[in-house]
């Protein structure tokens, strides 16, 4: 678990994701983790080992994240379509669309209170 008196946010990714959005991150202070899986990266959300998740690419699909979105959900987290949260459009992904893919990437967090600064290292 976070220690709740630290203040560097921690952010798990891809090791394949853009690297403008890596260093938008570290010039914001944020510690960033990486794994491979979108199961086990929102897992680590999930138990508090990280803060957030981002994924700015279209390579998870909705079987992936149902779970752990429900989860998010009944802990007051969310789950966001990338692309339409960057639009100032707070888009959780949609599972009646009949889309396999998570298109748009994905912006994960246990506490809603950090999605501005997520679109802060976003924008």
């Amino acid at each position: 678990m976070l220690n709740p008196e630290e203040s560097k946010k921690r952010i798990i990714l891809s090791s394949s994701e853009h690297k403008d959005y890596l260093k938008r991150f570290h010039d914001l202070d944020w510690d960033t983790v990486f794994a491979a899986g979108a199961g086990y990266k929102l897992l680590k959300l999930i138990i508090g080992e990280v803060d957030a998740y981002f994924l700015s690419k279209n390579t998870s699909f909705k079987w992936d994240t149902c779970g752990p979105q429900a989860i998010l959900n009944s802990m007051s987290g969310k789950l966001l379509n990338f692309k339409e949260t960057v639009k100032s459009q707070f888009i959780e992904i949609n599972y009646a669309d009949n889309v396999r893919c998570n298109n748009g990437g994905l912006i994960g967090c246990r506490d809603t209170k950090l999605i501005p600064s997520l679109l802060d290292a976003l924008l």
